[in-house]
């Protein structure tokens, strides 16, 4: 059987679970040096693994943890990424929809209402349209 820590264990158990997505990157500060952090762990662990095992550590059990609890946290945040990037599509398809809806909207209160000025409805259906018109970035 190999040394390496990889290969399988020694008491025969399954082999360590790889080192989760190396290719992971997030913007996030805190979880880069948690990350960081939890990776220098194993190297310590994996450097004095003899030194470990002599004190009754179970070295590739703690390793093997770290690594199952670094692939849920960065799969839990490659999820939070992904709900992000669809959050900020969707609002920006609902922008789109809500401009679309005021430009089509708009044109037909302000039609109305110049034709019948004191109707109270038109009045503020006319308001309304006002006040969505302060709201509505405006056009280049």
């Amino acid at each position: 059987m190999s040394d390496s820590p990889n290969d399988g264990r020694a008491d025969g158990q399954p082999p360590l679970p790889p080192d989760p997505d190396p290719e992971y990157e997030t913007d996030d500060e805190e979880m880069r040096q948690l990350l960081k952090e939890v990776k220098a762990v194993i190297r310590i662990l994996e450097q004095d693994r003899a030194r470990f095992i002599a004190e009754g550590v179970d070295v590739d059990g703690r390793i093997a943890s770290l690594r199952a609890g670094m692939k849920t946290f960065i799969e839990a945040d490659m999820a939070k990424q992904e709900a992000d990037e669809q959050l900020l599509q969707s609002t920006a398809d609902l922008a789109d929809a809500e401009r679309a809806v005021f430009q089509f909207l708009a044109p037909l209160v302000e039609e109305k209402h110049a034709e019948k000025p004191f109707d109270p409805v038109l009045q503020e259906m006319k308001e309304q349209v006002d006040e969505w018109r302060k709201q509505m970035p405006k056009e280049d």
